[in-house]
């Protein structure tokens, strides 16, 4: 029982964490891809108090440690959910330290003062263009966590 909540627990995870990016995407996104520093600071300005990557940091670490949890609870298992979950914890694991070597260096240079125009127009450029790929990759996380779910059996 404790594996199928454990299962469950990550479905609700993931999808949580795939329902931040779309929220990310929607709103938040939109407000800084032009790469203008007018824009860019006026993000830097609106997100003085929270930020969103809190939100971020916290589901990594989560859905991180449940798929964690729910690949070791089935790793004996001769089954497709111990496939399944052991795939989406190496997909959830690669998008996280994608995202920690990627994504986190340009949001460092994103929360800074000093920009230089056409520096900072690139990295939006490459920033958004590779969040359309964590998206993906985290869509495909949830899909595997929910096939994992679906074929455990007690």
């Amino acid at each position: 029982m404790f594996t199928k909540i454990t299962l469950w627990a990550t479905v609700l995870l993931f999808t949580i964490h795939l329902g931040g990016h779309i929220f990310d995407k929607i709103a938040i996104i939109p407000n800084w891809n032009s790469g203008e520093i007018d824009d860019m600071q006026r993000n830097k300005a609106f997100f003085r108090k929270g930020h969103i990557r809190t939100f971020f940091g916290w589901m990594h670490l989560t859905c991180f440690l449940f798929s964690l949890v729910a690949m070791i609870l089935l790793w004996g298992y001769e089954s497709q959910a111990s496939l399944y979950s052991k795939l989406a914890f190496g997909v959830n694991f690669a998008s996280s330290i994608w995202s920690i070597g990627y994504f986190v260096p340009m949001n460092k240079y994103f929360e800074s003062q000093e920009y230089e125009a056409a520096k900072l127009q690139r990295l939006v450029k490459r920033w958004t263009m590779a969040n359309h790929l964590r998206f993906v990759l985290l869509t495909v996380a949830l899909g595997l966590a929910i096939a994992a779910f679906e074929v455990y059996t007690l």
